[in-house]
């Protein structure tokens, strides 16, 4: 039906009984459609089809029946929009919950990061001046042990500070490489840090290398049967932010400072087995430090 189809047509309304619709009309300034109805020569204006949900009734059915199908799809059209809406919001608290979790979680990481690196700068400047970091290399080991090097790229460095961290290793800091739960060389840096336009598959990505001068060790000695010692050394260090987790585990991640004794404890194992540590100057000094 036409709204100009209702003109001519009888009501009743609840309070002021019978009446005609003496006009129906659509306003464009307000986009909303208006009848018109005469009550004893009153006349009242009412919007389209609110009116017939709470004050009017038609007289004829099939228009009657028309206009409460008309505000039974208004209902549902405007039930489905208010929940869509609600999703909407419910969506957007959830992710902006997130958001800011995410942000408290990788803000507290990089500053306990930097707080830990500063503690093992000042805590082993005087008994042995270089710093010992740690380093989870897993796919990128085969690469960087052949070319020397360690690189990090921005994208992966959106996780954790580890791009601050390699920037700030100094020439003759020790790093303990892993692949697994093997410690598989020992090094120190021979260049400190500087950028690539290659990270370490070759791909074209801003990244960060320093050289360092790997030895490569024939027995690689495996971490786990140490645990007692790691979670010894590391039981100051909270957990997620250490090399390792509470079970002694290794953490996910790149490069870590490394609790010095922990780092001795961890060649004193490897000299046992790699005799050939022994002819490293830097190596012995380490050790001297450890008896």
């Amino acid at each position: 039906m036409k709204i100009q189809d209702f003109e001519g047509l009888a009501v009743n309304h609840i309070s002021r009984g019978y009446g005609i619709i003496e006009k129906a009309y659509y306003e464009e300034q307000r986009d909303c459609y208006y009848l018109e109805v005469v009550f004893n020569e009153k006349e009242s204006t009412f919007v389209f089809p609110d009116c017939f949900e709470k004050f009017l009734v038609l007289e004829d059915i099939n228009a009657n029946n028309y206009v409460q199908k008309l505000i039974s799809d208004k209902k549902e059209k405007l039930a489905k929009e208010k929940a869509e809406k609600e999703r909407l919001k419910k969506e957007a608290e959830e992710q902006a919950k997130l958001d800011y979790e995410y942000y408290i979680k990788n803000k507290r990481k990089a500053e306990y990061i930097e707080k830990q690196r500063l503690y093992f700068k000042i805590k082993h400047e005087k008994e042995f001046p270089y710093s010992t970091f740690l380093a989870y290399q897993g796919r990128t080991w085969d690469w960087e042990s052949k070319e020397q090097i360690l690189c990090i790229h921005r994208e992966y460095d959106r996780k954790v500070a580890f791009w601050d961290i390699i920037s700030e290793l100094k020439v003759k800091d020790i790093i303990l490489h892993c692949k697994g739960q093997l410690l598989v060389a020992v090094s120190r840096v021979t260049k400190e840090a500087y950028e690539s336009d290659k990270d370490s598959y070759g791909e074209n990505v801003k990244s960060l290398r320093l050289n360092s001068d790997y030895i490569v060790l024939r027995n690689p000695i495996y971490l786990q049967q140490y645990r007692d010692d790691i979670q010894q050394y590391d039981e100051d260090n909270e957990p997620r932010l250490s090399p390792f987790n509470k079970h002694g585990k290794g953490n996910q991640g790149y490069i870590y400072p490394i609790d010095r004794d922990l780092a001795q404890a961890f060649i004193v194992e490897a000299t046992r087995q790699n005799q050939d540590l022994l002819n490293v100057e830097y190596i012995r000094e380490l050790l001297e430090l450890y008896q």
